[in-house]
């Protein structure tokens, strides 16, 4: 086709130009012909360039965007649209016709707004992006550590999209390459897979470049304060000799690599900035080509106790190492500071370079990707302001094609602050990505329906939207539409309920005779400012009634990170367990009838993020839409039941005691507002079966607990936190720092079974009752909850640390773990549950051994807190193979268990 004979000619020419230039370059060829011939080489070459142009105008030629972004056009809210996806849903805006990064704590480094449609593929073709931005900061001093600009090249193209999507804050493998812009208006490239700070560098008229400069000897370092940061730029980062463990005395030195040899003839010495400890008093300079031989010293002298840099000049001198000696410190201390050292060349005042622009208030961004020889590319970045035709400033890199493929991505880092500075906040609009490396896929949209799940009972539907925190400027409703005879018929209509942006969807008298398509539709503006309809389609199974084996795929505990989250570096590559493609992928293969997700579907902490109680329910929302990109595929072809513990709540620890409002868990209670509660259970329960009893608990929390009938298996769907009685107060001294654990061996676990507190409460007993002798429609009953009723691990924790009993575990309290099983017993009810994280099947006694229920803890699905099951008694009554801690056992609260 024309457009690809064009881009393969380009390709040639611009192979080819880059040969003849370089030929002439690397033989040095000084004379005026030479040059006018490179210069003819050039302009014949921008001519062919040119013609091949307009021989190819559509791909690649850059000529136009192939896709652009607009936040004006689009409602306003925190909804950025469906082609993004926001690292935190609480970090990012769309607010006067824009969007702005609203993130203003220096704790909230780097936050990502990922492109999910157009990632960079590997193809050698150039590429374009351009965004138009700016501070929001109309008044006060921004701090020169902020920044904003483009993230590239996240996940490498070997992780999955919404794994890369997620990537923001830590640096490591994976985490791809930042090109940005300070609000002095400097540019800058950052390797942000490599070590390093996102603070600004300062660069000093006459310094040395020091790229790839080392500090190869140090006498003493303290943590978190390496010799290293004398080299990298940051004014406001530190050389530390120890000073908390141990203090060592003076004198400490400090011997830098330049590489080669060098020619200087002075260094410029930038002290602690904000305190005098550490400031370097007396020294000493030495300069020498072999690191073991320094002589006498180049310079010594006595320095000023202050924060400005201060230069010390000596005669001009050649060497490859530097060595600076401190002999004493101001304030007589003993320890030795630097934040910067730069080695000076020639007569010039060594001082910052000035600036840009003062404040960067508006501007264009534009980042522009050239394939060149070896499979590289130069990436040239450029900032236009007033003239949008001329740059105020360019900076240029090459870096390998490999790097570059993965997501894109808007960032903007507000920056860490000192004195009166303040972090910088960002506003983005008009983002353009051009060119024939970006890929164009749609497909990977993610709302404003980001998933369903439902439920059949009794011939009723029941379905739940979750939608994306859409804006009140967009539709207040969703509609349900089923497919009958090849039309679609509208057969329910739900309101979004805020907080929480869920639609509760219902429909009677279902025929569960037979699979019907369904599509969930939901109107919202689009990116050309129209408003569109965005619909979300899939299946509700026929129930099936003549199997004779009910497949259901249980899940607990859904980590999305590995432990390492937050640890620098991070590989994002293998330390990204989201978007657990290797369980879905395989519970598919068993094609389950019934899903059961037993609790903890989100974590507060490092899952990917810290628990932002700041901003509770959106930190929720954004850790619990994860859970909705995950599972999404699987949740809105099979009926789904899901339940909350204590994680979903921000907890870590759960006992209900009906609802109260409580300032510690283990008082039993709530710690968070009711608000927040009514909103977690809503977004995962509110599919599920009417409630037994709808009568709310304290604080106006609601309860789920109800039974469903499906595929001739009765489920009674229980809450075995909310009613549960807290442990705190309640006990004798346990031999633990913790009320919950029991670790005292002359502690009698029988005490702790104290009159007044409950396990499932009353009213879940009498459902139980009246549950157990109803067996319409029903050959085989089975109980869900959080966790079983025993304490089923001895050993807890990273170091596996042997613990007696636990009073979370549903173990204790021993009278009504006992009321729950005789219950279930009545029902001859099979137990599934989770939490635990450790896989086992129990056989549960109340009287003897082996005379009441089975259950199954199922195995978390991710997780990094592990336990074991080891007791120190030989089981009994097990086969004689089998190893000890199977048979007959009694767990730590003194339950028979097998």
């Amino acid at each position: 086709s024309r457009d690809y004979l064009g881009l393969t000619i380009l390709k040639i020419i611009n192979q080819l130009r880059f040969k003849l230039i370089s030929f002439w370059t690397n033989a040095a060829i000084k004379s005026q012909e030479s040059l006018q011939l490179i210069a003819r080489v050039r302009l014949a070459s921008a001519a062919l360039v040119l013609g091949c142009i307009c021989l190819s105008h559509t791909a690649g030629t850059l000529q136009a965007a192939d896709v652009e972004y607009h936040w004006n056009r689009i409602s306003e809210g925190r909804w950025i649209g469906s082609d993004f996806w926001a690292n935190r849903l609480q970090d990012w805006e769309v607010r006067n016709d824009r969007l702005e990064c609203i993130a203003d704590q220096a704790k909230l480094s780097l936050r990502t707004a990922h492109v999910l449609t157009h990632p960079l593929i590997d193809r050698h073709e150039p590429f374009r992006m351009e965004v138009q931005l700016g501070l929001t900061n109309e008044d006060g001093t921004v701090t020169p550590n902020s920044a904003a600009g483009f993230l590239i090249g996240a996940g490498n193209g070997g992780m999955d999209y919404r794994a890369a999507s997620i990537i923001h804050q830590f640096r490591g493998p994976g985490a791809g390459l930042l090109a940005g812009v300070r609000p002095n208006g400097t540019l800058f490239f950052d390797d942000f897979e490599r070590a390093g700070s996102l603070n600004a560098s300062v660069s000093i008229s006459g310094a040395l470049d020091r790229t790839g400069w080392k500090v190869i000897d140090v006498d003493s370092v303290e943590s978190g304060s390496p010799a290293s940061n004398i080299l990298d730029g940051n004014h406001a980062t530190i050389w530390h000799t120890q000073w908390k463990e141990k203090k060592p005395v003076h004198p400490h030195y400090v011997v830098i690599d330049m590489q080669s040899e060098q020619g200087f003839n002075g260094i410029a010495y930038q002290p602690r900035i904000e305190q005098t400890a550490g400031r370097i008093k007396r020294f000493q300079l030495y300069a020498s080509n072999n690191p073991e031989d320094w002589g006498k010293p180049l310079k010594e002298g006595s320095l000023p106790d202050n924060g400005e840099l201060q230069i010390i000049r000596f005669d001009s001198t050649q060497a490859r190492f530097l060595k600076l000696v401190a002999l004493d410190a101001h304030l007589e201390r003993p320890s030795t500071t630097i934040a910067e050292l730069y080695v000076l060349e020639g007569n010039e005042n060594a001082i910052p370079v000035d600036a840009p622009i003062e404040k960067l208030m508006a501007g264009r961004l534009v980042l522009y990707g050239e394939p060149i020889e070896n499979e590289k590319y130069k990436l040239r970045l450029s900032l236009f302001t007033s003239d949008p035709d001329v740059p105020l400033q360019t900076r240029e890199m090459e870096v390998d094609g490999q790097r570059l493929i993965g997501n894109v991505a808007i960032a903007a880092h507000p920056g860490q602050i000192s004195g009166d500075d303040e972090c910088g906040v960002y506003w983005f609009n008009a983002l353009k990505l051009s060119g024939t490396r970006f890929k164009q896929m749609p497909e990977r949209s993610f709302g404003p329906i980001l998933a369903t799940q439902y439920t059949l009972h009794e011939n009723t539907l029941k379905m739940t939207a979750q939608l994306a925190p859409v804006s009140v400027e967009d539709a207040d409703s969703a509609r349900l539409f089923i497919n009958k005879a090849d039309e679609w018929n509208l057969v329910s209509t739900g309101a979004v309920i805020r907080p929480g942006n869920t639609v509760q969807l219902r429909v009677e008298n279902w025929d569960s005779s037979k699979d019907v398509p369904f599509r969930v539709e939901y109107v919202a503006k689009d990116w050309d400012g129209t408003r569109k309809i965005h619909a979300w389609s899939g299946i509700i199974r026929k129930e099936p009634l003549r199997k004779k084996e009910l497949v259901i795929a249980g899940f607990t505990g859904n980590h999305n990170m590995s432990h390492r989250i937050g640890q620098t570096p991070f590989d994002w590559r293998t330390g990204s367990w989201f978007p657990h493609t290797d369980v879905t992928k395989h519970v598919a293969i068993h094609d389950p009838d019934v899903l059961f997700f037993s609790g903890d579907q989100i974590y507060e902490g490092r899952s990917p993020t810290f628990a932002d109680r700041e901003h509770l329910l959106d930190d929720y929302l954004y850790k619990w839409y994860l859970w909705c990109w995950a599972y999404r595929d699987i949740a809105r072809d099979i009926p789904c039941i899901t339940i909350p513990d204590d994680h979903d709540v921000y907890q870590g620890n759960l006992w209900g005691e009906a609802g109260r409002p409580i300032h510690r868990d283990h008082f039993g209670g709530y710690v968070h507002p009711a608000e927040f509660v009514r909103m977690v259970e809503r977004t995962q329960t509110s599919h599920l079966p009417d409630p037994f009893d709808a009568t709310p608990v304290e604080q106006g929390i609601g309860v789920y607990y109800t039974d469903m009938t499906y595929g001739r298996v009765s489920f009674a769907i229980l809450e075995d936190r909310k009613f549960k009685s807290g442990c705190a107060g309640r006990l004798p001294p346990t031999g633990t720092a913790r009320p919950d654990h029991i670790n005292d061996p002359s502690f009698d676990v029988m005490l702790a079974d104290v009159d007044g507190v409950q396990l499932l409460g009353q009213r879940q007993l009498d459902f139980l009752d009246h549950w157990s002798q109803d067996w319409k429609q029903a050959d085989m009953k089975i109980a869900l909850s959080q966790t079983i009723f025993a304490g089923m691990a001895t050993h807890h924790g990273g170091g596996l640390e042997y613990l007696i009993a636990d009073l979370d575990s549903n173990g204790w309290p021993q009278s009504g773990r006992n009321r729950a099983i005789e219950a279930l017993r009545k029902g001859f009810a099979f137990h599934l549950a989770g939490d635990q994280h450790l896989a086992t099947i129990v056989h549960h006694g109340i009287d003897d051994h082996r005379d009441s229920i089975w259950s199954f803890c199922v195995p978390s699905i991710a997780n990094f807190y592990p336990r074991k099951w080891m007791p120190k008694s030989i089981g009994s009554n097990r086969p004689l193979t089998a190893p000890s801690w199977q048979g007959d056992h009694l767990d730590g609260f003194k339950n028979k268990v097998t």
